[in-house]
């Protein structure tokens, strides 16, 4: 048996080069009104969806029109309506001819109407753009804005592409392109408004949480929600995450949500600014603190400042709540649905997001001696546990302790009688840390594009993120790695032929905390050096290196002071 297809009511042939605006579009809205008859059976209303299966491969397959609908002329009864083309009851199959014939139902005729509304964007699209061609159907959405990533031979199209994604989504009120690749540090693309308002600033919400921006100022990619809710999604109110690459706060924000203290920071001020606004939404004030600076200046900022708490004696300690309090009013009660107020107290990370595929593993550099003034406290005792501890694991025993003691102060006495004097000290036994330095180390999830063979791609990823680390080090440090086989290794999703984004997850190697690191002259002059040699190898083989991984530290900023950062 034949099996029927679906007959396209646009008879507009494909736009010329002459008329691809939005002068087409009026035009096609008129000439793909299509007006014809089509069989149909009178049948009860109880029996009528009974008739689908049976019927199936024949039934009426047009855009937005129902198959089985109200009869107009017998209020009593409904219309089964067969596709286009069938005008009599022989032209059904035999097997469906006899079952009409054997249940008496009435045959008749119907008139169909289809107009440019009930057509889809791609029926559309596809009698704009003509057969063979691969037609822009999806967009990425944005609020009320539709991005499109259109390809060069569809340019010439671009302004009837857009009013066509505007008339068949509802929800979208700007139509935009991307004009070129991200080619800044902000990670913003050049854009243009092809469609509709002209208006940038999007208002949307994601698992729970709002976000307002200019999405022509700022980053921001609607295909990563997902990876929003499973990073936050590992969070609790014991943790703190330090997200280097914050953009307006898809990470950020979420994890405030979940009771996570955030230390949020983006190079990009329109990004900065944004997640200070998008902070007040969400009422998450009293946990997260934001920051306006290079990444690479952000993280060793963060531990010094909590190294000067913890010297200060003003940490808060991990099992406390966050010093926070709800807005009231002049009465003193509080404000229905006001935020909490106070600042973010100052604590370890116990996750780094690192959102920056372009050259996530290359800013693992930032992690070489981070955790060096830490080390120094742990040495003296002076760190609080832990902030997710369950429980010690290097906890020295009683008696170790007692022997310590014992012998410090008899070796005291000694040397005091020894030298006639009349007053011993008594000298205390040097403070004991109580949980190691490997409990304090973060995990790092950190992103990227990877261009490895699958087979290769998480051995090829550490193998990056190690040589970021051996770039800076001093020669003092040693050989520092990271072990695939403690590291967690995702593939988010495909964002170009042989071309993906990944995550890898591991926790902080203390050799890489507390690695002795090569100053910013010596980094600077050590960048210069890897520049030049590079520049030989592309003349002397005729080409430009290629790929992201061979490319990424030729885009090194240089190290240089830091500006104070802005909260």
């Amino acid at each position: 048996m034949e099996t029927p297809t679906s007959t396209a009511p646009a008879t507009a042939v494909a736009a010329s080069a002459a008329e691809v605006g939005e002068e087409w579009v009026e035009k096609y809205k008129k000439e793909c009104v299509q007006q014809f008859q089509v069989l149909a059976v009178r049948v009860d209303p109880p029996k009528a969806n009974a008739y689908k299966q049976p019927f199936s491969g024949y039934a009426l397959n047009e855009p937005r029109q129902r198959v089985v609908i109200p009869d107009p002329e017998r209020p009593d009864k409904r219309l089964f309506l067969f596709r286009k083309g069938i005008q009599e009851l022989s032209d059904l199959p035999e097997p469906i001819q006899k079952q009409i014939r054997d249940e008496g139902l009435e045959v008749t005729h119907h008139p169909v109407t289809i107009t440019y509304d009930m057509l889809t964007a791609e029926t559309v699209l596809r009698a704009l753009l003509g057969p063979g061609v691969e037609i822009p159907v999806s967009f990425e959405t944005v609020g009320h804005i539709a991005h499109l990533n259109l390809r060069e031979d569809l340019l010439p199209f671009k302004r009837a592409i857009g009013r066509i994604h505007l008339d068949k989504a509802p929800s979208i009120r700007t139509v935009v392109n991307k004009v070129s690749t991200i080619e800044n540090e902000f990670r913003v693309f050049p854009m243009e408004v092809i469609a509709g308002e002209n208006d940038l600033v999007a208002e949307m919400k994601e698992h729970g949480c709002r976000f307002r921006f200019d999405f022509s100022k700022v980053y921001w990619n609607s295909r990563l929600q997902e990876e929003h809710s499973h990073l936050s999604g590992l969070l609790g109110p014991s943790d703190v995450l330090a997200d280097m690459f914050a953009g307006v706060g898809p990470f950020a924000i979420p994890a405030a949500k979940r009771g996570a203290i955030v230390y949020a920071n983006d190079l990009n001020p329109s990004s900065a600014a944004s997640l200070v606004e998008n902070v007040r939404l969400n009422k998450v004030g009293h946990l997260i603190r934001t920051f306006n600076m290079d990444g690479r200046f952000f993280m060793p900022h963060i531990i010094d400042a909590y190294c000067d708490a913890v010297t200060a004696g003003t940490p808060t300690p991990p099992s406390a709540p966050a010093a926070a309090e709800p807005e009231r009013d002049r009465s003193g009660k509080v404000k229905k649905g006001a935020a909490p107020k106070g600042e973010a107290p100052w604590k370890l990370p116990t996750h780094i997001a690192m959102n920056l595929p372009a050259l996530g593993p290359e800013f693992c550099d930032a992690f070489v001696g981070l955790y060096r003034r830490v080390a120094e406290l742990h040495a003296q005792g002076r760190l609080p546990p832990p902030p997710s501890v369950s429980a010690p694991i290097s906890k020295p025993k009683a008696a170790q302790v007692a022997a310590a003691t014992a012998t410090a102060t008899a070796t005291a006495t000694a040397t005091a009688t020894a030298s006639d004097a009349t007053d011993v000290p008594t000298v205390a036994a040097p403070p004991q840390p109580e949980y190691s330095l490997a409990m304090y180390m973060p995990m790092v999830h950190c992103y990227g594009f990877t261009r490895s063979p699958p087979s290769q791609r998480k051995q090829d990823y550490c193998e990056r993120i190690a040589r970021a680390w051996d770039f800076v080090k001093a020669p003092s440090a040693g050989v520092l790695v990271l072990d695939p086989s403690k590291t967690e290794f995702r593939e988010i999703r495909d964002v170009a032929p042989n071309k993906i984004m990944v995550c890898a997850s591991f926790r902080l190697p203390v050799a890489v905390a507390l690695a002795e690191r090569l100053s910013p002259r010596e980094i600077d002059a050590k960048r210069k050096q890897q520049e030049s040699d590079e520049d030989r190898a592309s003349d002397h083989d005729g080409t430009k290196r290629r790929g992201d991984e061979e490319s990424a530290h030729t885009k090194r900023p240089r190290e240089t002071p830091q500006s104070p950062p802005a909260k």
